[in-house]
């Protein structure tokens, strides 16, 4: 059901940057409930100390404790009725539109949160409706980075460590669950159009738990497990800690290590190795030349691969193309400068991503480029020169965190990415700024769907006030589209960070990571509607 008094209610037609994949091996995040410190501007170093704690390795995907989809209080048990894990979802919906930027400081600890009754019998005229989701699956007792969402049909998809749990959109009661004989290591942001995906998990075999060299075909829609396979290894030194996945329609490009190959979603036929040739430096010994694929990135019209190539004179640089699975094929590449790599992928059509010196830090000298349909150079835009920082992430563990940016959304003409105080938008065809407004200095901006020249985003919580959504334009408007309740806030507040999924007139906010002390109430998923 629509309401024509909200625009917002249109079904989302825009590609935006997706999450990608934050998982590492377990057992070298940090451990217990130690993320204390105020969200929002923190020291630099800071973030830099936190983001190489996880890259290093933190552990993935949320599960839990406690249900909060009824009026039980901490220690309940899933509540609402299960459907048979071979009852297909009914009904559609449209493709979600979703944005993941990383913390920009250690995340607040989440407070123990209210119950889905309390929250709707606590909210105050004209906010939101919502439901509150809570887990009983065990998780070690330590910080849990999430997996991504998927919106199936009339459920929301969360991988959860060993599990993968989908729940009601309407209300958040569980619909199915899939356990996996070891924890997930890497999934992709997609799916086919058909509801499929794979994911990677570790070795179950004692001695070999760290290798994450297992891919499972799941149904989304059912529930139920396809074809799985064991990953071959080159050497006794190649042991992959994660998987890179990415599924452009119905094809999946696997990433690890500095190889990639192309497979069939449908029944995990393996068709092609990606090239690793480098027709830039002709100069070099056939054996120096190769490129390495360092990370792809999907969606549902394209399949980008991510390389770094040895340059003539010694210097690393970056390269990007698009392969045709079909085909068999690369349609084009494109290749930066002698010392560029390329970082951070917004949006895959059309192709804008973010490069950086190989020998600087991210932080720096840093520049965003937009690519035309042939791969050939649109327009850059310099945003240091505009007070924008770079997006923000995990190193690309696995090779799809290359899709995991801090808030920005790209339509064919306009990029929209946030700033320290608001939003920026640019015009793609020149790379010009088109117009700036300010929001807030201590609250993430976080976007949503472009709607003309607005774009509709979720405004985080405060210490003082509840998250809402709103409608951000030119000459600085900002018009408050939905109020969140107060009661809502403290969780909210400590779910920052992580995957957020627009589903239709639905907010559904998945945390950053979860912590598995069961003297804890960690929410697994959050969700507002009007």
């Amino acid at each position: 059901m629509s309401d024509p008094q909200q625009p917002w209610y249109r079904a989302p037609n825009a590609q935006a940057p997706v999450p990608g994949n934050p998982y590492a091996p377990e057992g070298y995040g940090p451990t217990g409930p130690t993320r204390r410190g105020r969200f929002g501007k923190g020291p630099l170093i800071t973030l830099v100390v936190v983001l190489f704690l996880l890259a290093g390795g933190g552990v993935y995907v949320a599960a839990g404790d406690a249900d909060r989809s009824g009026a039980t209080r901490p220690g309940a048990r899933e509540t609402g009725s299960a459907v048979p894990s071979g009852s297909p979802a009914a009904g559609g919906s449209p493709e979600p539109v979703r944005t993941s930027p990383m913390p920009t400081s250690i995340l607040p600890v989440p407070t123990d949160p209210p119950s889905t009754d309390e929250l709707n019998a606590a909210r105050k005229p004209g906010e939101a409706r919502g439901w509150v989701a809570g887990d009983s699956a065990d998780l070690p007792s330590r910080d849990v980075l999430t997996g991504p969402v998927w919106i199936v049909g009339d459920t929301v998809v969360q991988v959860l460590y060993r599990d993968v749990v989908a729940r009601r959109i309407s209300d958040g009661a569980v619909a199915w669950r899939v356990s996996l004989p070891a924890p997930v290591c890497g999934a992709p942001v997609g799916m086919t159009p058909d509801g499929k995906a794979v994911v990677a998990h570790r070795n179950p075999a004692v001695g070999e738990e760290e290798k994450c060299d297992r891919i499972q075909m799941l149904d989304l829609k059912s529930g139920e497990k396809g074809w799985a396979k064991k990953l071959t290894t080159s050497t006794k030194l190649d042991r992959p800690k994660t998987a890179g996945l990415s599924i452009s329609g119905a094809f999946l490009v696997l990433h690890q290590g500095a190889t990639a190959s192309v497979h069939q979603v449908s029944d995990g036929t393996e068709l092609f190795d990606v090239p690793t040739d480098n027709p830039w430096s002709s100069t070099l010994a056939v054996g120096d030349r190769g490129c390495h694929p360092t990370a792809s990135a999907a969606g549902s019209t394209k399949m980008l691969v991510i390389s770094s190539c040895p340059g003539a004179d010694g210097a690393q640089f970056g390269q990007i193309m698009e392969i045709d699975p079909r085909a068999r094929k690369v349609l084009w590449r494109y290749r930066v400068g002698d010392g560029q790599l390329i970082s951070k992928v917004y949006s895959v059509d059309p192709v804008v991503f973010t490069t950086t010196t190989s020998v600087s830090s991210a932080f720096k000298d840093w520049r965003i480029l937009a690519l035309d349909r042939a791969g050939k150079l649109r327009s850059t835009i310099d945003p240091e020169k505009q007070g924008i920082p770079p997006c923000l992430g995990l190193s690309d563990l696995g090779g799809t965190a290359a899709q995991v940016c801090r808030g920005a959304l790209a339509t064919q003409d306009t990029l929209f990415i946030t700033n320290e105080t608001g939003l920026s938008a640019f015009g793609l065809a020149d790379g010009k700024p088109l117009w700036k407004t300010n929001v807030s200095t201590d609250r993430q901006l976080r976007p949503l769907r472009a709607e003309g020249d607005n774009l509709l985003a979720y405004l985080g919580p405060s210490k003082k006030e509840a998250g809402r959504i709103v409608s951000v334009g030119p000459k600085k408007a900002v018009t408050t589209v939905l109020r969140h309740p107060v009661l809502a806030r403290e969780t909210e507040y400590g779910m920052q960070g992580g995957d957020v999924a627009l589903a239709g007139r639905r907010l559904i906010i998945s945390p950053y990571w979860v912590n598995g002390d069961d003297r804890r109430h960690d929410t697994r998923l959050l969700s507002f509607a009007p």
